[in-house]
């Protein structure tokens, strides 16, 4: 597991070291599978019910036509959007019989499927695009429209979520959150540890900011400390780069909002499992070792990768 924290680093050659003395290989292998907390990865789900604006917000944030918007028919599973050297786009079936179907990303967009694509079943659609957003391992995930959770189909995204790092929930400006709405963004809660309401088409309802008041009263309600970011992801598509217009349309203060608040909660996140993690290891090597080698070198190793942890984790504390 490779790190730039100079104490983290310390832990990742000493542990391994622990095991070796104990004589655990297998407490050793346990910790070679923990996942990095130094890398950009950072998976986020987008949800949200029909004609929402849900596409044409991720084609803003990632300022590229990649995925199909309300004009279009949507696919029947989610979109996988990451980075890779050249644009491909690669059709999974539902039942995961044969080899994934390569096409052509544009006839992801324009929801224009081969005839035996289509027939086979579409079980997830996987995006490589080389975009600089990308680059450092954010991976995008547009699931189907879904008329709340009772639908199949948004019962079957709950497993997206679970493996999210963040959900962000786009709902119209036109009204307050629906029922159907609230009740998913609080499954939802449950199961990520981040997500963000995203108010879209704000440009389209003058009374955008009532309908956000409300939206945040009904979630304070519900008990849920979501944070509602309004947007208008057409007026960003249409702007293009201009700062103004990004100011104006709230997708520079949702970019920002990912970047900053999203990623960083996350890299702490995944470092305190880390830490956790080796903790529970060490102390599986110090139970049986204790009371018959208490002077030998070991335990003093284990004790100071233990006060080493702790420190670690009060650092993450304060971060918070």
């Amino acid at each position: 597991m490779a790190t730039s924290n100079p104490k983290l680093a310390q832990l990742v050659r000493d542990v391994p070291i622990a095991c070796e003395r104990a004589d655990r290989p297998d407490l050793k292998q346990r910790v070679a599978k923990v996942a990095p907390v130094d890398t950009g990865a950072l998976r986020i789900v987008v949800i949200g019910e029909f004609r929402v604006g849900k596409g044409t917000l991720i084609n803003a944030l990632l300022e590229a036509e990649i995925c199909p918007t309300a004009s279009v028919i949507e696919p029947h599973g989610p979109i996988v959007i990451r980075y890779g050297d050249q644009p491909e786009a690669r059709v999974v079936r539902i039942d995961g019989v044969g080899r994934a179907a390569r096409v052509a990303p544009d006839l992801i967009r324009d929801g224009s499927f081969p005839v035996e694509v289509a027939a086979a079943g579409i079980g997830q659609i996987e995006i490589d695009m080389p975009l600089p957003q990308l680059r450092d391992g954010l991976v995008i995930v547009d699931t189907p429209s879904s008329s709340g959770l009772s639908s199949t189909r948004a019962i079957a995204d709950l497993d997206l979520v679970r493996d999210a790092d963040a959900v962000l929930f786009v709902t119209s400006a036109a009204q307050p959150l629906t029922r159907s709405e609230t009740s998913a963004i609080e499954t939802i809660a449950a199961l990520c540890p981040s997500i963000t309401v995203v108010l879209n088409k704000i440009d389209f309802y003058p009374s955008w900011r009532e309908i956000r008041a409300i939206d945040e009263e009904t979630l304070r309600s519900a008990g849920l400390a979501v944070r509602v970011l309004p947007t208008s992801a057409r007026l960003a598509a249409t702007g293009g780069a201009d700062a103004q217009v990004l100011a104006e349309s709230g997708l520079a203060a949702l970019r920002l909002h990912v970047q900053d608040n999203i990623a960083r909660a996350t890299q702490a996140r995944r470092l305190a499992e880390t830490l956790g993690h080796y903790r529970e290891v060490l102390a599986q090597i110090a139970a049986p070792m204790m009371g018959e080698l208490a002077a030998s070198e070991h335990p003093a190793i284990i004790d100071e990768q233990v006060r080493r942890i702790e420190s670690e984790q009060a650092d993450v504390e304060r971060a918070r």
